[in-house]
């Protein structure tokens, strides 16, 4: 199958952009067979979540889902090899963000995902997926004039910089294109979240479903240092 990676912010209209191409291609006069799965599927139980963030104590940017260090990179390659060779009966999970009061938790293996060949396209979308790692002098000389990272210590952008290496490492040499979605302005991010905060509400019928206000920009700022590091030179390539 060919692997395609699409990326933009939160609310930059990348899942709806991934549903209309699966729905396109799908249909005639294609007839593909799709297999469509999120960066978010990928996250970390709860449970490990809360570990990863025992173990960081301090560093905000790993308190709670969101940034690389968050997701079971291990599984998720898992999967890609499955894909990649076409097996049987592969199980691809499932996320649910209103579980935990918001902080979200691994849907149970029975919810999740059961696919099996022929697997003509596989599109994996994610707010950072193809995001590449800096080295880590690079870092320490962009972090002073950023807006947004430079409210973290050093050693915690590079804890989250060498997670996202590992990331690259496992899962990007199965990708045969990546797309972003441009967003113009970053402070975008927040509101658009908040959307979808709303949205997950209506949906799921719980008006205390999702995050609050004040919790979405808590959650958002966690994005922002990755954004400012790693979108310049996604750009540029």
């Amino acid at each position: 199958p060919i692997f395609i990676g699409i990326s933009g912010s939160q609310g930059s209209g990348k899942t709806t952009l991934n549903r209309e191409l699966v729905k396109t291609l799908k249909s005639e006069p294609y007839n593909l067979s799709i297999i469509n799965i999120s960066l978010d599927d990928l996250y970390l139980t709860n449970k490990e979540q809360n570990e990863v963030a025992e173990a960081n104590a301090g560093n905000e940017l790993l308190k709670y889902r969101g940034s690389p260090g968050t997701h079971d990179v291990e599984l998720g390659e898992k999967i890609f090899k499955q894909l990649k060779n076409s097996e049987s009966n592969i199980l691809i999970p499932k996320y649910n963000k209103a579980l935990k009061n918001g902080r979200g938790d691994r849907s149970p293996e029975s919810e999740w995902q059961n696919v099996s060949p022929p697997f003509d396209i596989v599109i994996f979308e994610g707010w950072m997926v193809g995001f590449k790692s800096l080295n880590d002098e690079i870092i320490a000389e962009l972090l002073p004039k950023t807006k947004y990272a430079k409210k973290y210590p050093l050693e915690h952008i590079l804890k989250i910089n060498s997670n996202l290496k590992k990331m690259e490492k496992l899962w990007y040499s199965y990708f045969d294109v990546f797309v972003h979605l441009y967003n113009d302005k970053l402070e975008n991010v927040y509101n658009w979240r908040l959307e979808q905060e709303e949205e997950l509400r209506k949906r799921e019928n719980n008006p205390n479903a999702g995050l609050t206000k004040e919790q979405v920009f808590d959650f958002v700022d966690r994005y922002m240092p990755s954004y400012e590091l790693y979108l310049p030179e996604l750009y540029k390539n």
